[in-house]
């Protein structure tokens, strides 16, 4: 049904059904990049928390971001952090 065989499960040995990688999934280097740079942004006085202090290098997750604090990050710095990876999300497509 689907024209993009890319995106298409595939079967495995084990009769067990497997789904490709995203496109926009990140490695976990990647990842590191993305939380050192999180980790250096500074923002003026009132305008953000101290995003920083939520950031886990253990796990690669953000935790604890406030709603305004989230708004900045989807609104803002999502685009921005993903600009250095959006000539891999469209190789694979």
């Amino acid at each position: 049904m689907c024209s993009r065989r890319h995106l298409n499960l595939v079967e495995k040995s084990n009769d067990r059904w497997d789904r490709p990688r995203a496109p926009f999934s990140l490695t976990r280097d990647q990842k590191k990049d993305v939380m050192r740079w999180f980790m250096d942004i500074k923002f003026p006085d009132g305008y953000a928390a101290n995003l920083r202090r939520g950031v886990n290098m253990d796990t690669l997750n953000i935790n604890g971001m406030k709603s305004h604090d989230f708004h900045i990050f989807i609104e803002r710095l999502l685009p921005v952090m993903m600009r250095g990876f959006v000539s891999a999300l469209f190789q694979g497509g």
